[in-house]
């Protein structure tokens, strides 16, 4: 019987892993490439080597180099168009659809598991950042195999969970600046928790001083970055409102109010039942709360008195505590017609939302890049004029369409303006 449960959870999976597959890669190339994508492959252009990207991360972007570095890998191996960026994404997009099951499994069940696969595999702003050549979908996926191996380290310590831990969190942290937060989360619940799950083996203790140390220690060398970082007071990012968190629950659930009004109720079910199984991670509750709480909270009321960096694509590291709390909810239905009818409503739902209310895959919203791209070459085939436009369209006047045709920085065009 058991070998048949576990079969069919196999199956389960891969059923999930080909239908999100489906919905990632699906018209992946539709929409043209925009700014913030360009700007991802351009860097890659501009400092070819893994040294030039740290160097430029260092001091003149946003954004940690680990996602660079891996994207000019992967451009050295599968070449520069719009398919093979934002394959990239879509991969890792899919691999945090199977780790979240692991996550839910290791919380919970392997039931918990399938459901929060399931959910997230319909989730729209999940989709959305799957499709982008951006850090987001890499953002999710370390997200969640770090709370993988931290929640193995605290029920099974070992040298084995150490190191994984140590080298996820490691590359999150150096993936996205929110990858902080994560990493605070987990210290404070082990500050919590600690003496009551490692009283009995001071040498258990130390797996996690130790971690903590080098986890610590291997990011010393981008602390000058992180405080100038800190030291901004204009950035483009607006503060955000005091209701904040409303927008964003809103924005995670794709904006459907069905689906909000479910989500809620599942949370709140989660969050006032009380109805445990022996098995499950205990303190789970405060393990999924904070871990929402500190990476929204805490930039909200650093960017009271300074610039934000609080976005809803900065804060897709709290998506998987709250996918995880949903399908939590879920099983705590006694029947299994009910958790399977719940389940079913969220995915069929949240299909139409994607596919019908949004009509995510017909719509365009985002500036059409490509389409400018085009037009200027085949308008001036000759060649006549100059272009004067971001360096970033270098990608696709001559990465992509290979038009080989020089782009001038814009500033020039004050030369050209009569006073």
């Amino acid at each position: 019987m058991i070998k048949i449960k576990s079969k069919l959870n196999i199956i389960l999976i891969l059923v999930l892993v080909i239908f999100s597959s489906f919905l990632r890669f699906k018209k992946l190339t539709y929409q043209s490439l925009w700014g913030d994508e360009l700007f991802s492959i351009n860097l890659t252009l501009q400092y070819p080597s893994i040294w030039k990207i740290i160097n430029y991360c260092k001091f003149n972007d946003v954004h940690p180099p680990f996602y660079y570095i891996i994207l000019l890998i992967w451009e050295r191996m599968f070449g520069i168009n719009e398919f093979s960026v934002r394959a990239l994404s879509s991969i890792f997009g899919i691999l945090g659809i199977i780790a979240i099951y692991f996550l839910g499994k290791e919380l919970f069940s392997k039931e918990v598991g399938i459901f929060a696969s399931a959910i997230l595999s319909v989730n729209s702003f999940h989709l959305y950042y799957s499709q982008e050549v951006r850090m987001y979908s890499l953002l999710f996926l370390l997200t969640v195999l770090s709370f993988l191996f931290f929640v193995r380290l605290v029920k099974r310590p070992s040298i084995r969970n150490s190191l994984w831990y140590l080298l996820f969190t490691v590359l999150l942290i150096y993936t996205h600046y929110f990858g902080l937060f994560v990493f605070a989360s987990q210290i404070i619940f082990f500050i919590f928790v600690s003496v009551e799950y490692l009283k009995e083996s001071k040498s258990e203790k130390k797996y996690f001083l130790v971690i903590t140390f080098i986890i610590i220690l291997s990011y010393i060398p981008w602390f000058p970055t992180l405080l100038r970082l800190g030291k901004l007071r204009n950035f483009w990012i607006p503060k955000p409102r005091s209701n904040f968190f409303v927008d964003y629950w809103k924005t995670f659930l794709g904006n459907e109010p069905f689906i909000i009004i479910l989500f809620t109720t599942l949370f709140l079910v989660y969050l006032l039942n009380n109805r445990e199984k022996e098995n499950i991670f205990k303190h789970h509750k405060l393990l999924l709360v904070s871990s929402i709480f500190i990476p929204l909270f805490i930039p909200y009321f650093w960017s009271l008195e300074h610039s934000s960096s609080l976005t809803r694509r900065n804060a897709i590291v709290v998506l998987p505590s709250l996918v995880l709390i949903s399908a939590k909810g879920i099983g705590f239905f006694i029947q299994k017609t009910e958790r399977f009818f719940i389940l079913l409503v969220i995915i069929i739902v949240s299909l139409v939302n994607i596919f019908y209310s949004k009509d995510y895959y017909n719509k365009i919203t985002k500036p059409q890049w490509r389409e400018t791209a085009k037009f200027v070459i085949e308008t001036d085939s000759e060649k006549k004029y100059p272009i004067y436009a971001h360096k970033f369209f270098e990608v696709y006047f001559n990465k992509i369409f290979s038009s080989k045709r020089e782009i001038n920085n814009p500033n020039k065009l004050k030369l050209l303006i009569p006073y």
